[in-house]
């Protein structure tokens, strides 16, 4: 009531534009925060990327990246609660906190951004070294439960992705250096005069599982030519994973970007708000 008198008195009114444009502001940020989490979740879920996911799971810094958008997409909503509800009410306390969690999410964000950009080559030459890690570890080591685990899922994605592979065209290939490699040709002395050959690839690279191509395939010792014949997969799985998570990064960048310029918007009509709520409050108004 006495809220209502001071009102009515003329001390200090704040702006029902501006109280208006946060509520509406803030709730498009909900929807923002909405979205980030609904990428996180989907990043978890999504049959597609699922295939890749007991690779990725030997990679920890794509894995976190998930975990970081579900954990930015519950901070996004519960700020743009604080905003919803600091503007309904008129809270100068709510508005404060609300102002400042948005501060610190909004120089979160931006640093973010820029590293992102920044080290977006470094970040990938990293996961990189870390799958060559994992290949030359765990591919084909059958007394390790999480080789067993790894190699499975190596070769159901190149199966099913009809890739083969793991670092990148024109680089070496990583089998030669796996275990897998070591354990099936353990009994070849590699010479063509004794008539024993070198297996270079696994069955799952080939693109055909029987007949002379399939011959051609499990010894190939040109893969470049391989993959253009079509003996073996032509593109490589590497390659494909950067194109599957390129299109989830870019849409993940433009979230970013869009909830930057939301936030910046909402942290200006906070503050002006606020100062108008704390004059009015000056003038009679008890909030």
């Amino acid at each position: 009531a006495a809220q209502t008198e001071a009102m009515a008195s003329g001390g200090g009114k704040p702006s029902l534009f501006l109280k208006i444009f946060l509520i509406i502001v803030n709730a498009l940020l909900l929807l923002v925060g909405a979205l980030v989490l609904g990428v996180g979740i989907y990043l978890c879920t999504s049959a597609e990327l699922g295939r890749f996911s007991d690779v990725i799971a030997a990679m920890e810094t794509l894995k976190s990246i998930r975990v970081i958008l579900i954990g930015c997409g519950c901070v996004i909503l519960l700020v743009g609660l604080f905003g919803c509800s600091g503007s309904c009410k008129e809270s100068s306390c709510l508005l404060t906190v609300y102002a400042f969690l948005l501060a610190i999410l909004l120089i979160a964000n931006i640093t973010v951004a820029i590293l992102s950009f920044t080290f977006s080559k470094e970040v990938k030459s990293f996961a990189k070294d870390r799958m060559s890690v994992s290949m030359r570890s765990l591919y084909g080591n059958d007394t390790d439960p999480s080789g067993r685990l790894f190699t499975d899922a190596v070769d159901n994605i190149q199966r099913e992705e009809q890739c083969c592979g793991w670092s990148g065209l024109g680089s070496p290939s990583l089998f030669n250096s796996t275990p897998w490699f070591r354990v099936i040709n353990a009994n070849s002395s590699g010479s063509s005069s004794s008539g024993d050959k070198i297996r270079t690839f696994p069955d799952s690279c080939c693109a055909l599982t029987k007949g002379p191509k399939y011959q051609s395939c499990a010894y190939s010792t040109d893969e470049k030519k391989s993959r253009e014949e079509g003996i073996i997969h032509e593109m490589d799985c590497w390659d494909r994973l950067i194109d599957v998570s390129g299109t989830f990064i870019h849409a993940t960048i433009g979230t970013v970007i869009a909830a930057i310029l939301l936030q910046i918007v909402c942290l200006i009509c906070a503050i002006v708000l606020l100062c108008q709520i704390r004059r009015g409050s000056d003038g009679g108004i008890h909030v």
